[in-house]
């Protein structure tokens, strides 16, 4: 690799800003340092550099980092407002979470199913120990994402010199495989309703082949994210080859997942559908079909982009070293965060139904219209399967034994 050399600024931001992309960009300046000046030229979604003669921009002197030239368009507080937003998500699912558990407590309070005295036992003040509930696991989870991401944004692209790129990798890798985690603990949900309900065959074939294809899809997601910075030996760079395998095997992964998730979830919904429209007991199935809506609808947030942004790297990074360009244009948000940021708070937006419920059955037994509440039965341990059984039922079809 030649460092090239240029004999005016000109000649120094054609190539940088037009002539070069990111597959047979070779830098200047040592990543992530650029020019001195180089700033003068950065403009919002501006791509006319005929000034760039005179801006000011001095050649061999790499005295500023591509953080420094974005200075004037607000990336440090671009950092401040993604870290902000991050945090405050997480607080709000360590709150949820915080609820839940003293809920669990509260219901097991009494119980004489041993059981569930020693799993509401072993339950922290947040709620996430013990025999954790679908909606504890994604707070959870959630939480975990948003720390993550937060910690990313110190340094999101390693533009300021903070940490170094690598790490910045292994953070957004992390925040990424959490991302499909939960997505893979939401439909082996669904596909344990299905096993109650008794009307799908196949279940832990598919439910072993998520659960395994998501752990193997997080592992290498993070560990190649990683070993792609490496194996380069250069800083800011990322091998494109390496780059399509770890692509290729989330793709797969999430293939998967959103494959499965509209099998199951129609299933589901058409039971519930069925039972709501048809007079009786609706009030429950309205409930339920409406939440299973907001789950998928939340995971179809996560797996979308996931979707595109994988098969864009599998199709474009084959055989090549990709490295970080400096800065030509300046955006106030950034793609990437924005995207992680809609999904941490879609999730977020999925368990609003579990607080509606409990704030609602706690204004029940304020006005003396709750009732006793009912201990932990094993029979019973699953709403949304009790709904499918009843429906069977309903039709005439009781489920087989």
């Amino acid at each position: 690799m030649i460092k090239p050399e240029f004999n005016s600024t000109s000649e120094l931001v054609d190539y940088v800003c037009k002539t070069s992309t990111v597959a047979d960009f070779v830098p200047v300046c040592p990543f992530p340092f650029i020019n001195e000046g180089w700033g003068s030229i950065i403009k919002f979604r501006h791509t006319d550099f005929s000034d760039a003669a005179g801006s000011g921009i001095v050649l061999q002197d790499c005295s500023i980092t591509y953080g420094d030239s974005l200075s004037k368009w607000g990336a440090f507080e671009e950092s401040c407002l993604y870290m902000t937003l991050n945090l405050l998500c997480a607080l709000f699912c360590f709150q949820l979470l915080r609820f839940l558990g003293k809920e669990r407590k509260r219901k097991a309070k009494g119980s004489r199913n041993p059981m569930l005295r020693n799993a509401a036992a072993s339950v922290g003040s947040c709620g996430w120990m013990g025999r954790s509930t679908i909606t504890e696991k994604v707070c959870l989870g959630n939480a975990i994402i948003s720390l993550f991401h937060s910690a990313a944004w110190v340094d999101f692209y390693g533009y300021f010199n903070v940490l170094p790129f690598v790490v910045s990798s292994a953070l957004k890798a992390v925040c990424a495989s959490g991302f499909l985690l939960i997505c893979a603990a939401l439909i082996t949900q669904w596909i344990w309703i299905m096993e109650i309900a008794a009307i799908v065959k196949k279940r832990k074939v598919a439910m072993m082949l998520i659960k395994w294809l998501s752990i193997i899809a997080a592992v290498s997601e993070i560990s190649l994210s990683i070993t792609e910075c490496l194996v380069t030996k250069e800083v800011g760079a990322w091998d494109g080859s390496v780059n399509v395998v770890k692509s290729g095997i989330y793709l797969i992964a999430i293939l998967n997942i959103f494959a499965q998730s509209w099998i199951y979830l129609r299933a589901i919904n058409k039971i519930l559908y069925v039972r709501r429209s048809s007079g009786g007991r609706e009030g429950r199935s309205n409930d339920a079909y409406y939440a299973m809506k907001r789950y998928f609808r939340g995971m179809c947030v996560c797996v979308s982009s996931g979707i595109l942004f994988k098969s864009y790297n599998v199709v474009m990074n084959y055989g090549v070293t990709l490295r970080m360009r400096p800065p030509c244009q300046a955006y106030y948000l950034s793609v990437v965060g924005l995207v992680f940021i809609v999904a941490q708070f879609a999730l977020l937006w999925t368990q609003r139904s579990a607080y509606n419920n409990i704030v609602k059955k706690q204004n029940e037994r304020k006005s003396g219209k709750g009732g006793k509440m009912v201990g932990y039965n094993k029979d019973d341990n699953n709403l949304i399967g009790k709904r499918i059984t009843a429906e069977r039922e309903y039709q005439g079809r009781r489920p087989s034994t």
